[in-house]
């Protein structure tokens, strides 16, 4: 038998693991904004571009963000959104019927896709400017002589145990070396 201690202490574990998972999609949908900075170099005037991008990023994405909710609300409820894990599913396939629940499925794999994406471009940037500056390897901060683009970067992270000097003095080789 239950005794009341375990009960309670059921019910708040259960209440945080709600909580948490509650949060990981809003958390989620919010993510990505950092990663215009990372290719700051390449905007032209981002003094005034990049301020602008990251207000009027965040602003739709609050905006689609509440729009979505409002029709979860609107659709099932709070009960209902309690009471059905996949809640966008069912919303889905109540308002636009089968053909919507796929639409929704394509979506959200174009959009873990497009994260992706963005990710894979914009993050060697940043470290190609962290080895200009002397703070990380110098030999992933080589850049294409006609286009700019990181040539190392995005190919070859540090291997383990491999040290700042270790990376310093490879790069000083020739350039048809092999980076593997």
């Amino acid at each position: 038998p239950s005794t009341p201690t375990s009960t309670c202490t059921s019910r708040s574990r259960t209440a945080s693991t709600l909580a948490v998972r509650a949060s990981l999609p809003v958390l989620f949908s919010y993510g990505g904004w950092q990663l215009v900075c990372y290719i700051a170099p390449n905007v032209q005037d981002p003094q005034r571009t990049l301020p602008r991008s990251i207000i009027l990023g965040m602003l739709g994405v609050v905006v689609v963000y509440l729009s979505v909710n409002l029709a979860y609300v609107r659709v099932l409820g709070v009960e209902g959104m309690a009471a059905e894990p996949g809640f966008a599913a069912e919303v889905a396939l109540r308002t636009m019927g089968p053909v919507g629940e796929k639409l929704l499925v394509a979506a959200m794999a174009v959009s873990s896709l497009g994260i992706c994406f963005a990710i894979i471009l914009a993050t060697p940037g940043l470290y190609v400017a962290m080895a200009e500056e002397g703070l990380f390897f110098r030999a992933l901060g080589r850049t294409n002589a006609s286009t700019g683009a990181p040539t190392a970067a995005p190919v070859r992270p540090p291997r383990p145990g491999e040290t700042q000097r270790d990376s310093s003095s490879a790069a000083g080789a020739a350039d048809s070396r092999s980076l593997f």
